[in-house]
Formats: C-alpha cells, structure tokens, sequence
C-alpha cells in the first residue's frame, strides 16, 4: 500500500490532494475504535470534484492512507500549519478538539 499515488502530468498544473486517503495499514486498524472514525476526516469526493485534471494533463498527487494514520499535509518538522489554532501533527494522536 502506497502513501500516496501520483499521475505525472505535462501541463503547467499541480493538483495536491492530501485527505483524499481511506486505507488503513493493517498494522494500525486495531488501534481505532471503529473504521468510521479512522476514515471520517476524509475528503471523500475530491478525487471525483476534480476528475477534469486529468484531461487537463495535469500532475495529480492524491493520499491513499488515511489522514488518521498520516496527515500529508503536515509539516515533518511537527511545525503548525496553522499557529495558534488546534490542528494534529504528521502522525495524529490528538483530535482537533484535543481527544486522544
């Protein structure tokens, strides 16, 4: 199971999709109180919202883990992305309202 996938593309376009992901690890699926929760924060229909971009050629990269296990759209450094606000890290084991 890959992070993520990517379609390299020829246009002057990068589509990031980094919530996209629903897959659990194996090795993680027991550590969530149901696959709802693990899968909830998903954006579930942006892989189809932007279906176009392929016929546009563009660069698509989209996550295929869910962001439960690894946020991609987080800094490694553990740096917010948004100072001041409750946000998770790379490896969340917080919710945004601060539950483990």
């Amino acid at each position: 199971m890959s992070l993520f996938s990517l379609r390299r593309g020829n246009a002057p376009l990068v589509l990031s999709i980094p919530h996209a992901g629903t897959e659990i690890p194996e090795v993680f699926a027991d550590l969530f109180v149901s696959d709802w929760l693990a899968r909830k924060d998903a954006d579930w229909w942006l892989r189809e919202l932007y279906s176009f971009a392929e016929a546009l050629d563009a660069t698509i990269i989209a996550a295929n883990i869910s962001r439960s296990v690894i946020d991609l759209n987080r800094d490694p450094s553990g740096v917010s992305l948004y100072p001041g606000q409750a946000t998770t890290g790379l490896c969340p084991t917080e919710t945004f309202d601060g539950e483990s």
